[in-house]
């Protein structure tokens, strides 16, 4: 039998300390002096082994969505200390065991769509661990949308002091929002424009938004965003900015109708002026 030092903690508690024997099954006996209690306790004694601490993985900063076909990787290995990556199974069993904290970033294959990524790590005892992560590789260049400025002249036009509504309909999924950035051309953006669904046939939605126009504006970006902020965009178009058009002579007199209709598109005339309608 052999004797080990117990701390009193509570009336119902006391602490043993066993690091002087091995680990197994024991029978402990309570003693006051040279006197045992006539109780005791069968106890097992085992080795302290933690379990490992397993990998952590974010892909794409955590975004599900993706427009560039290179993401990054944010790996925490834990207790593994190589991994490997790949889009398939077959692909992973061949593809070359590297440190963790090397890994930071990987390519995707070609085509869009919804990607799996297969990750396996290693211990140095060459004890395995494999887990899978997605992600959606989508297009940064939106195919087949309808976009533009209601209500400009021809080669897009438009008057300084006229509200117009810039618009883009696209038929796909995946977006909850649009916009338009106005630059002098030359990639100094003047003012962004939100462009928010106004209407939603079956896959094809509407997104519009009111702005009006400075003398330096010369070109518009359209985009679509999806909830993420991944934005895909359309070809650039360019717009003429011009002053309000002024009237000063004609042919015909104006009448009321007249009158109205050139206030409405913005423009400014003489009152004593005549106007030629064809």
């Amino acid at each position: 039998m052999k004797t080990l030092a117990c701390t009193y903690v509570s009336a119902g508690r006391l602490t043993v300390n066993a690091s002087s024997i091995g680990t197994g099954w024991y029978t402990m006996y309570l003693m006051q002096g040279d006197t045992v209690i006539p109780q005791f306790l069968d106890v097992a004694l085992y080795e302290d082994v933690s379990a490992p601490q397993m990998p952590e993985i974010t892909v794409n900063g955590g975004k599900g969505v993706t427009t560039s076909q290179t993401i990054a990787l944010s790996i925490d290995g834990g207790d593994y200390t190589e991994v490997r990556v790949a889009e398939s199974t077959a692909a992973l069993a061949n593809a070359e065991w590297q440190a963790v904290a090397s890994l930071t970033s990987f390519t995707l294959s070609e085509g869009y769509g919804e990607k799996t990524l297969y990750f396996e790590f290693r211990t140095a005892e060459n004890e395995t661990y494999s887990e899978t992560a997605r992600v959606t590789y989508r297009d940064s260049v939106l195919s087949g949308a309808e976009y533009g400025i209601s209500g400009a002249a021809d080669g897009n036009k438009v008057y300084i002091g006229s509200k117009y509504t810039l618009f883009i309909k696209y038929t796909g999924t995946g977006y909850v929002k649009g916009q338009a950035a106005i630059s002098d051309g030359t990639g100094n953006v003047r003012d962004t424009i939100e462009l928010r669904r106004v209407s939603t046939v079956g896959t094809t939605a509407t997104y519009t938004g009111k702005t009006d126009f400075a003398a330096t504006d010369k070109q518009i970006v359209f985009s679509l965003l999806d909830a993420n902020g991944n934005a895909a965009s359309v070809d650039p178009i360019s717009v003429t900015v011009a002053e309000d058009l002024v009237i000063s002579a004609a042919k015909a007199p104006l009448i009321s109708r007249d009158s109205n209709y050139l206030n409405s598109m913005k423009l400014s005339y003489t009152p004593n002026c005549t106007l030629e309608f064809n």
